[in-house]
């Protein structure tokens, strides 16, 4: 069976998937947390997540500049 390069990721990435949706149930608590956030739609909460994990990111990657900048 002969494919190309992205073939092949993709065919890798999704093996990979399906393996851990398989396997872990912490992948699928939080992929039920995330429909039933979608399906109960509440703009405060939505807007409270999507803070946080903007402020995460930044704060992330803040934090990784300065480590960044002491090493080198």
């Amino acid at each position: 069976m002969q494919m190309n390069l992205t073939q092949k990721l993709e065919l890798a990435f999704w093996d990979v998937i399906i393996y851990r949706l398989s396997r872990f149930t912490l992948v699928r608590k939080l992929l039920r947390l995330g429909y039933s956030m979608v399906d109960n739609f509440d703009k405060k909460a939505f807007l409270k997540v999507a803070a946080g994990v903007s402020l995460a990111g930044f704060l992330s990657g803040f934090g990784f500049t300065l480590i960044f900048a002491m090493i080198f």
